[in-house]
């Protein structure tokens, strides 16, 4: 979920196979830009697949995770704006 400028949580574990949803709760548009190929890899088809592009407030969009790792992911709109997952 995003806030303002911030991702909420910026940092969240879940299992492996698990479909995970970015919304976004703020007045502004924001991104998921993962970090590195092995974020942009292992974000598997959920109503996309890799990077999430520009969402307005309302939206939200999901990716499922079927290899377990590390991933970090930024937004591009707006410096500083990051978050890990970690799937195990």
């Amino acid at each position: 979920m995003t806030t303002s400028n911030t991702f909420s949580p910026t940092a969240r574990t879940v299992a492996v196979g698990t479909t995970v949803t970015w919304r976004n709760d703020g007045n502004t548009s924001h991104n998921v830009t993962w970090d590195d190929a092995a974020g942009r890899n292992a974000a598997l088809q959920g109503d996309g697949t890799s990077d999430i592009a520009d969402f307005a407030s309302g939206v939200s969009h999901t990716r499922l995770f079927n290899t377990a790792g590390v991933y970090g992911f930024h937004c591009t709109i707006h410096p500083g704006m990051n978050g890990t997952l970690t799937v195990q």
